[in-house]
């Protein structure tokens, strides 16, 4: 398969693995279109001639994952990796990433896909950006519960507080499942 890379996760420690990455782009084959997730990537073991970046293409045998139901999620077989052209220009890129981008994909349908067979990777168009937000780290582990059933409410209640709160709900629910799930993989003192 040939996937144009637009994602490159944090490097995640794995035991079985090594330090490990998920990558995810979108698919170049016209008999396979959509969203490819590729794991597991052991960076520091590729090769310069097999090392890529965001918005190369590579091509790869992938085998669907056993482990992950998220229709997307292959597994790559690793020596079969090639890195092709690096698309440098917006011009090169736009005629793969805009077809993709959905316009009826919520954040809340994504997250509620990630844990099911359905899609769980999408790009989204906000409908209007207000500006950059700083929101507070503390309390998102413990008011995890809470915060998921306040911002994947039904429509009904997204639209009463109007498409900026939508829109904000999004954002921030995106950036405290990043800092949960760190926290989470923390170590914690006096715990075995």
């Amino acid at each position: 398969m040939q996937v144009l890379i637009t994602v490159k996760a944090a490097p995640n420690p794995s035991e079985k693995y090594g330090e490990t990455v998920c990558v995810a782009g979108l698919s170049l084959d016209h008999d396979r279109p959509g969203w490819i997730r590729l794991y597991p990537i052991n960076f520091r073991e590729l090769g310069p001639d097999a090392s890529f970046a965001k918005y190369d293409v590579v091509s790869v045998e992938a085998v669907p994952a056993r482990q992950d139901s998220r229709q997307e999620s292959w597994r790559p077989r690793m020596p079969t990796l090639k890195v092709g052209k690096h698309l440098t220009k917006w011009s090169h890129r736009r005629p793969w990433i805009d077809p993709a981008i959905s316009e009826h994909t919520t954040m809340c349908r994504l997250v509620r896909g990630a844990t099911m067979s359905t899609q769980s990777l999408a790009l989204i168009r906000p409908k209007r950006i207000t500006g950059p937000a700083n929101y507070p780290a503390s309390g998102l582990v413990e008011g995890a519960a809470s915060q998921d059933r306040q911002l994947c409410r039904p429509a009904r209640s997204v639209r009463e507080r109007g498409p900026d709160a939508a829109t904000s709900a999004a954002v921030r629910r995106h950036l405290s499942l990043r800092v949960r799930r760190a926290r989470l993989q923390r170590p914690q003192a006096g715990v075995h």
